[in-house]
């Protein structure tokens, strides 16, 4: 039978393929939230069947939908390590509530051929998806198993990808700053800095008075006179 961490398998692999409809983390844990039941069951002792009430899809929807309230106010806290794995999303309710809906369904559906005290159309009091098997659990088992090993490919072929296009952003990037910092050295180098502008300035200044005295009569005079002495 698939114990509680085998369904992971299919969490894992249907929230990487799926990641643009379904928040990661939300359907990672609606995929197992369902198991406490039967925890609960074992750990007090109680009266109750192992997969009750809340492994049927009216318990599980009501499961889902406190799930949904509870990670729409905590899901900014898994963003660092969401980030971590370099698994990024924008925090979405609608996301989270489909995903929470469909992990805890996909887990009674994985659940309800191999035990008999389920009743996923409760209050029907009926199990058309049981199957009496020599290997109970062992189909189901094994789906749970492929798909984390399909999940663990569609990450590696993910990071790769965010390896990639990390470099060309960078790549890009620098090209950018080398072409700015050669744009500000050029500008620097121009002939039509302050500086030079200034010094051309007052240059012409002087230029202008030289000729304005030269042209004045006054100044003219007084020359000749030097000369004839």
């Amino acid at each position: 039978m698939p114990l509680t961490p085998y369904h992971f398998g299919p969490g894992l692999f249907i929230g990487l393929l799926f990641l643009s409809f379904i928040d990661f983390p939300t359907f990672l844990i609606a995929s197992v939230i369902v198991d406490i039941e039967p925890f609960l069951v074992l750990l007090f002792n109680l009266n109750y069947p192992l997969h009750g009430f809340f492994h049927s899809f009216l318990g599980g929807t009501i499961i889902a939908l406190i799930l949904t309230v509870i990670m729409t106010k905590i899901r900014e806290f898994f963003t660092p390590l969401m980030r971590f794995f370099k698994i990024e999303q924008e925090i979405s309710f609608k996301k989270i509530l489909f995903a929470s809906l469909l992990g805890i369904n996909i887990h009674i559906l994985l659940d309800s051929p191999i035990y008999t005290d389920i009743r996923p159309f409760f209050p029907l009091d009926f199990n058309p998806f049981y199957r009496i098997t020599s290997l109970a659990g062992s189909l189901e088992t094994m789906i749970c198993v492929w798909c984390f090993l399909a999940a663990l490919i569609i990450y590696i072929i993910r990071l790769i990808i965010y390896t990639i296009t990390n470099r060309r952003k960078n790549h890009s990037s620098d090209e950018n700053n080398n072409l700015l910092q050669n744009q500000l050295s050029l500008k620097c180098k121009s002939p039509f800095s302050p500086k030079t502008f200034i010094n051309g300035f007052f240059n012409l200044l002087c230029s202008v008075a030289w000729i304005f005295s030269m042209c004045n009569p006054s100044s003219y005079n007084n020359n000749i006179q030097r000369k004839s002495r």
